[in-house]
C-alpha cells in the first residue's frame, strides 16, 4: 500500500513556503540553461551536416536519440536517487555535469565524439526534471502548482530565445565549435549558485501527514508503476505527454534547417525567426495557459487534461500553417502562433501529473513519466523526422517527414482529452 496520499485527497488551498519564488527563479534558470544546452545542437545541424557529411537520419540520430536513449535510461534511477537525498545538492552536481559536457562538443572533430557528449548531456540532464519538479511541489500548494510550473518551464522558451538570437550570431562569426562552448561554459557558475542557495524544502510539505516512506528502491519503483497502472488518468497522460514531445521536438528542432531549405535564409536569419517565436511567443503562452488553468481547473486534474488536449489541436493546427504557408511572411506568421501554443501543455500537464501522484513517489513517477517523454518523445520525434526526410527523397523531403510527425499532436490530444472523461479509478 503506497504512504502518503494522491492528488485527490491534497490539502486544497495554502500559502506558498517562505523563499519559494527566489527559489523557482534558481530553478527557471536552471531550465533555462538547459534548454540553451539541448537546443544548440539543433542551431548547428547544417554546418555539421557539411563539415561531416551527415545525413538526415544521422543528424537526427545527434540531436533526439543520443539524448533520448540515454535520458530514458538514467532518468528512473535519478528519479529514485531525487526522492531519498538532498534534492538541491544533487541539481547542482547534474548542471555541472552536461554543462560541461556541451561545452566538450565544441572540440569534437569526428561524428563519434559528438555522439559521446550528446550521450553525457542526456544522461546528466535526465536528473534536473524530476527533481525540480518535486522541489516545487513542496513549495507551492495544489491550487498555484500549475503556474508555478508554467513559470518553471518558461526556462524553455527563454533557453531557446537565447541559443537562437546568440547561437545565430556566434555561429555565423565564430564557428560552431565557439557555439557549443558559449552554451555549456555558463552553466558551471549556475550549479556554484544552486548549490550556495537552493534549500532543500520538506518533502509532502502540502500532502496529508503520512507515516514516512522509507523502502528500498525496488520495492519504490513497484509502487510507482503499481500507481501508475491503477489510475488510467495517469498512464494516458503518459503517453499523451510523449506523443506531445515527440511531435514538438520534431517539428521545432527542424525548424532552422527548414528555413533555411525551404525558403533560403540564413542561419542568423533563421535562429532569429525562431528566437522570436520560441522565445517571446512561447514565453507568453506558458505563463497565460498556467495561469488560466489555475483559475478555470483550480487544480482539478480532469479539467487540467482536457485543456492539454484542446491545445495539441490548436498547436497541430498552427504547425501544419507553417509548414505549408507559401511566403515566408506567412511562415513566420504561423510559427509565431505555433509557438503561443506548443509549450502550453508542459505546466498544465505536470501540474496535473503533480496533483495526482502521491508525494512519497512523487520523483519516481516523474522520473518514469521523463523516461517516457524523451526516449519516445525528445529521441524520438528528430530522428523520426530525419529518418523519413532521408526516406522520402527530393528537394521537399524535410517538409513532408515533418508534416507526417505533426499528426502525434492529433494523437496526443486524443489521449489528453479521454484521460480528461475518466474519473478516478480504484
Amino acid at each position: 500500500m503506497l504512504m502518503g496520499s494522491g492528488a485527490d485527497d491534497l490539502k486544497g488551498t495554502s500559502t506558498v513556503k517562505p523563499g519559494a519564488w527566489k527559489a523557482l527563479i534558481l530553478l527557471t534558470a536552471m531550465m533555462t540553461f538547459n534548454q540553451i544546452d539541448r537546443r544548440v545542437a539543433s542551431l548547428v545541424i547544417e554546418p555539421l551536416k557539411h563539415e561531416f557529411m551527415l545525413s538526415d537520419a544521422q543528424l537526427g540520430m545527434l540531436t533526439g536519440l543520443a539524448f533520448g536513449l540515454i535520458y530514458a535510461v538514467t532518468s528512473i534511477p535519478l528519479g529514485l536517487v531525487a526522492d531519498r537525498v538532498n534534492r538541491s545538492r544533487m541539481l547542482a552536481i547534474v548542471v555541472a555535469v552536461w554543462s560541461a559536457m556541451t561545452a566538450m562538443a565544441g572540440i569534437a572533430f569526428t561524428y563519434g565524439h559528438l555522439l559521446l557528449t550528446r550521450v553525457g548531456v542526456g544522461a546528466a540532464e535526465s536528473g534536473a526534471s524530476p527533481t525540480a519538479t518535486s522541489i516545487i511541489t513542496d513549495l507551492f500548494p495544489r491550487d498555484r502548482r500549475a503556474s508555478a510550473v508554467a513559470i518553471y518551464q518558461t526556462g524553455i522558451p527563454l533557453g531557446s530565445l537565447l541559443c537562437f538570437i546568440a547561437g545565430a550570431w556566434i555561429v555565423t562569426h565564430y564557428g560552431w565549435r565557439a557555439a557549443f562552448m558559449a552554451a555549456g561554459l555558463p552553466g558551471v557558475p549556475l550549479a556554484l549558485l544552486i548549490w550556495l542557495f537552493l534549500r532543500e524544502p520538506v518533502r509532502g510539505a502540502f500532502d496529508q501527514k503520512a507515516p514516512a516512506y522509507d523502502a528500498p528502491w525496488n520495492k519504490r519503483l513497484a509502487d510507482a508503476f503499481r500507481f501508475i497502472g491503477r489510475d488510467t488518468r495517469v498512464l494516458l497522460l503518459m503517453i499523451g505527454a510523449a506523443l506531445l514531445s515527440a511531435a514538438n521536438t520534431g517539428v521545432t528542432g527542424w525548424f532552422v534547417p527548414f528555413l533555411m531549405r525551404e525558403h533560403m535564409m540564413s542561419i542568423q536569419g533563421a535562429g532569429m525567426v525562431i528566437a522570436f517565436a520560441s522565445g517571446i511567443c512561447g514565453g507568453i503562452g506558458l505563463i497565460f495557459t498556467g495561469t488560466l488553468a489555475d483559475r478555470l481547473a483550480k487544480g482539478e486534474p480532469n479539467r487540467m487534461l482536457i485543456l492539454c488536449g484542446s491545445i495539441a489541436l490548436l498547436t497541430m493546427l498552427f504547425a501544419a500553417g507553417a509548414l505549408m504557408a507559401p511566403s515566408i511572411a506567412l511562415t513566420v506568421l504561423a510559427i509565431s502562433g505555433y509557438s503561443l501554443f506548443c509549450y502550453s501543455f508542459l505546466g498544465i500537464s505536470y501540474g496535473a501529473l503533480l496533483n495526482l501522484t502521491p508525494a512519497s513517489i512523487r520523483g519516481t513517477v516523474i522520473a518514469v513519466e521523463m523516461v517516457m517523454a524523451n526516449l519516445f518523445g525528445y529521441g524520438g520525434g528528430p530522428f523520426v523526422v530525419g529518418l523519413l526526410s532521408d526516406t522520402y527523397g527530393g528537394p521537399h523531403s524535410l517538409k513532408s517527414a515533418m508534416l507526417t510527425l505533426n499528426l502525434f499532436y492529433l494523437a496526443g490530444a486524443v489521449c489528453f482529452i479521454a484521460a480528461g472523461r475518466l474519473r478516478k479509478t480504484a
